[in-house]
């Protein structure tokens, strides 16, 4: 059986339309299916514009500077301004840079896996 792009469209439509905060973290252990939370989440802001063409959903969060860590290594996506369900979660690195806010972008492409 194959999902449509129809499906396909409609699952990303249910991102934009439950996702509504960027998480930033710490944590460095690898990600798992499994997980529920950031490892050591240190501040959680509201999406600030969602936007979905077909089955891409871009999804941005501004974080002042006096809100980051001096290094940022996960980020997640979640549907509530605290706890809530965890969408998401990548690592990556960036560090804090002086007098710098951060526009965090994250890319989801919805396919059907194999």
């Amino acid at each position: 059986m194959a999902v449509v792009n129809v499906g396909l469209n409609q699952v990303a439509q249910f991102l934009i339309d439950d996702i509504s905060h960027h998480a930033i973290g710490t944590g460095t252990t690898a990600v798992v299916a499994t997980d529920t939370t950031l490892d050591t989440e240190t501040d959680r802001n509201a999406t600030t514009k969602e936007t979905r063409t077909g089955a891409q959903v871009e999804i941005r969060s501004l974080f002042q500077n006096s809100e980051l860590p001096t290094t940022i290594e996960e980020v997640g996506l979640f549907d509530a301004g605290a706890s809530g369900n965890m969408h998401t979660r990548r690592l990556f690195t960036y560090a804090k840079q002086a007098s710098r806010d951060l526009l965090l972008v994250q890319l989801i492409t919805v396919q059907e896996g194999s």
